[in-house]
């Protein structure tokens, strides 16, 4: 019989996210914060967010399709109106919207 699961349930509590943001300006990444803020808000997994395309991206619908996962299936995303903000401030500068290595944002 598998293993119960043990899911994570913790938010950020008051000012910790401030906090944390504001360490990202001794980082030499630009694109820290915006990966800890839509990390945040929508929960997507490290890997996920790197491998996320502009083009699976419906602000119209607020979604984002995002095609490599975890489990290796597709899963549509909502887009909360703070995650489209930092989507929609973001330079488009290839296909994928982080031009970052796992390695070097873990490094950051």
């Amino acid at each position: 019989m598998p293993r119960a699961g043990n899911p994570r349930e913790r938010r950020p509590h008051a000012g910790e996210l401030e906090k944390l943001l504001e360490a990202c300006e001794a980082s030499s990444s630009r694109r820290l914060p915006a990966v800890i803020q839509l990390a945040v808000e929508t929960g997507i997994r490290r890997s996920e967010l790197l491998t996320m395309h502009w083009d699976d991206l419906d602000l119209e619908a607020r979604t984002v399709l995002l095609r490599t996962t975890k489990n290796g299936l597709p899963r549509m995303v909502p887009l909360s109106p703070r995650a489209l903000n930092v989507l929609q401030d973001m330079p488009r500068s290839g296909p994928t919207v982080f031009t970052i290595s796992a390695n070097a944002l873990r490094l950051a």
